[in-house]
């Protein structure tokens, strides 16, 4: 792979940006194909991303960019970075009906985007028959209605050889080869879609036209092109005035209706965006997006995506920049690992179940390729060096020195509530085929400590930044301690933040101002699960979420009892007293 000398960047949109993020930056500008970027946990990744997909377009405003992550927060965070820069062009790839995709994004996903464009269409086309009714004295009320009812007429036919189609397809035996069963699927997924997108068109269509009739028309929604048709000429008799006009409203009807929904005219409309942004997923399912071309592919949080998931979108781009973190949650299966029938069934090796493209490249790239963020700004030093010493061999620096005002006279910014003398720090018995573990006395500790906390705050020794609530994240690695710690926090109302429970496979990604981990396994048999020492990037998830405070609830001696990333941390906080405390949990 060439390399070439990085360009000279002479203005920085983000004056702030610290060395190893400049470095970045400027080889992504173009210099070579393949940036790579290990950036861990507060590093300012979507800064980097933002400042790349700036400075690209100031070089070349009709540059095509992809964005792609595996979660919808990391590029909800992208977009809004670049439309708070003033940046236009932005789509964002989605369904507006899925939650996972933050409010503040929704006017930018695509569907949203292509109404408002075809609104803006039919305004102008009713705005001009208006003018055209008023010449020729017809009811303009009417007249928009049986634009409307041309357009509703278009979608029934279109409606109906879409439907005819999917009953063909849903008629059809499955194929014996593979190819040909996908093949047929895949096609079955797109006319459905299609049918529902038309359905939805219909509804909205029928729905307008009720309005502009207002009552002089019953009509049903599920009308077919001649029923549409024959409502038209009910307005307009043939013997009567306008007939001139019909013509040009069917072609008008038949027009806007291709713009709202034809996968071409919206592959088009795609076409004028600069950012295009969306999940892996997402992109693998948007035809109109596959077959863009782009300039550049930058793909967040790669380290997650499986060799699949990564390609298909690289494939559609010139150069790429991957952002990940090696040292974080990879997209395996632990169970799989677990499985020794699968992995031999499917002649599959621990190194190829873990190991992703990122990884791969990771391992086989050098600088200029592979660079790493250096300088954290999330986590307050005490958590930043802790983390940097367990996880990041002491790579990751954290300048920023913010704390929280007051937590340090309640208890150090690393807190451990050590469960070892307590008689009830076991966790519980596990009956029949079950699982997941769960430890009611951590879950009580957990709670008390939050009550200690939300008191410091009622009474002034606390102070949150800003006024505001302070977000607080409780984390456990088995679900069925997440339903318990549930269970317990909804005992009893906190009054100046509201805890969200979540899985270490949940947080990833996320950030909050204080976090609690409950470690949960606890058991005279020494059985440590996902906690155990192949599994130290769950830990390093869990710890590195917070910015102020970190709470772990936990038998200590039972964590120091096997090598691993739990022994590594207790060794860490025994040796810096001035950051880190580990406390008995009898003394709140």
């Amino acid at each position: 792979m060439p390399v070439l000398p990085p360009v000279e960047v002479t203005s920085w949109v983000r004056a702030d940006l610290d060395q190893s993020k400049r470095d970045v930056v400027v080889r992504a500008l173009g210099t070579q194909d393949l940036v790579l970027v290990e950036g861990p946990p507060g590093t300012g990744k979507t800064t980097v991303i933002a400042e790349i997909v700036e400075q690209t377009l100031s070089r070349k405003p009709d540059a095509r960019i992809l964005i792609v992550s595996q979660t919808h927060i990391a590029i909800d965070n992208a977009l809004r970075r670049l439309e708070e820069a003033g940046i236009d062009g932005l789509v964002r790839l989605g369904r507006s009906d899925d939650p996972r995709i933050d409010p503040a994004a929704q006017a930018l996903l695509l569907d949203r985007q292509v109404k408002r464009w075809t609104q803006s269409v039919r305004a102008r086309a009713e705005r001009h028959l208006e003018a055209v009714a008023t010449r020729q004295k017809l009811e303009a009320q009417h007249l928009k209605a049986a634009l409307l009812l041309e357009e509703a007429a278009a979608v029934a036919t279109d409606l109906a050889h879409v439907e005819a189609r999917l009953a063909e397809l849903t008629a059809q035996p499955l194929p014996d080869r593979t190819t040909s069963a996908r093949e047929l699927g895949e096609e079955a997924v797109t006319v459905g879609a299609r049918r529902e997108t038309l359905l939805e068109q219909r509804a909205a269509l029928v729905a307008e036209i009720q309005s502009a009739l207002d009552g002089d028309l019953t009509l049903r929604e599920a009308m077919t092109a001649r029923e549409c048709r024959d409502a038209v000429e009910a307005l307009f008799p043939a013997e009567g005035p306008g007939q001139d006009l019909m013509r040009l409203l069917r072609l008008q009807g038949e027009w806007l209706k291709r713009i709202g929904s034809d996968p071409h005219l919206i592959a088009s409309f795609l076409r004028t965006r600069n950012v295009v942004g969306g999940t892996a997923l997402g992109f693998l399912g948007h035809p109109a997006a596959r077959a863009l071309d782009f300039d550049l592919c930058i793909f967040d949080e790669a380290s997650k995506a499986t060799a699949t998931e990564a390609l298909v979108p690289l494939a559609r781009a010139k150069r790429w920049v991957l952002v990940g973190d090696t040292r974080q949650l990879p997209p395996i299966d632990e169970d799989l690992l677990r499985n020794g029938k699968a992995m031999e069934d499917h002649q599959l090796t621990p190194e190829i179940v873990q190991t992703t493209l990122f990884q791969h490249l990771s391992d086989n790239t050098q600088s200029p390729v592979k660079h790493l963020l250096r300088e954290q700004y999330r986590m307050t030093p005490a958590i930043g060096n802790m983390i940097s010493s367990c996880f990041y061999d002491n790579e990751l620096l954290s300048p920023n020195p913010h704390e929280l005002p007051g937590y340090r006279g309640i208890n150090r910014p690393v807190l451990w509530m050590d469960t070892s003398f307590h008689p009830g720090r076991l966790e519980t018995e596990r009956s029949g085929t079950e699982t997941s573990v769960s430890n009611r006395l951590e879950a009580q500790i957990a709670e008390k400590r939050l009550e200690v906390i939300d008191y410091a705050i009622g009474k002034g020794a606390v102070q949150p930044p800003g006024g505001k609530p302070l977000e607080v994240l409780v984390i456990a690695p088995y679900g069925r301690q997440v339903e318990t710690l549930k269970k317990q926090l909804a005992k009893k109302k906190l009054r100046h933040f509201t805890p969200e429970v979540l899985s270490v496979d949940a947080v990833q990604g996320r950030e909050c101002d204080l976090a609690v981990f409950c470690v949960t396994r606890s058991n005279s048999d020494g059985r440590f699960g996902f906690l155990g020492q192949p599994y130290w990037r769950r830990i390093n998830v869990a710890l590195s979420r917070a910015r102020f405070g970190l709470i772990i609830v936990g038998d200590a001696g039972f964590c120091r009892s096997k090598p691993g990333a739990l022994r590594n941390v207790l060794d860490y906080m025994s040796s810096h007293p001035e950051d880190c405390e580990i406390r008995d949990a009898n003394v709140q």
